[in-house]
């Protein structure tokens, strides 16, 4: 554990493949589920950029009103369509 903590500190943003590696450069013979286990008690989490997939890029979702100005005056002028249940043979599409 202690040199665990001490490569954690030297390199906070290694995973636990990379101390393993590390470890096995200093002569330990350990694999990644030995490392990982006292890491949990240690609260030991590396520090890297998460993706934030939940958010949408506006930029990438600009769809424009095509009857903005248009003037309906007449009947089957504009029409609206939804295809989003399409029966085929094996269910839906």
């Amino acid at each position: 554990m202690l040199e665990i903590d001490k490569i954690y500190l030297k390199y906070p943003f290694i995973g636990s493949r990379i101390v393993v590696d590390q470890l096995t450069k200093l002569g330990f013979h350990v694999n990644s589920k030995r490392v990982k286990r006292p890491s949990r008690p240690m609260r030991l989490e590396t520090f890297y950029p998460i993706p934030n997939t939940s958010k949408a890029d506006p930029a990438k979702y600009n769809y424009p009103y095509l009857l903005k100005n248009l003037k309906i005056e007449k009947i089957n002028l504009a029409w609206a369509v939804d295809i989003a249940d399409v029966p085929i043979k094996t269910g839906f599409m």
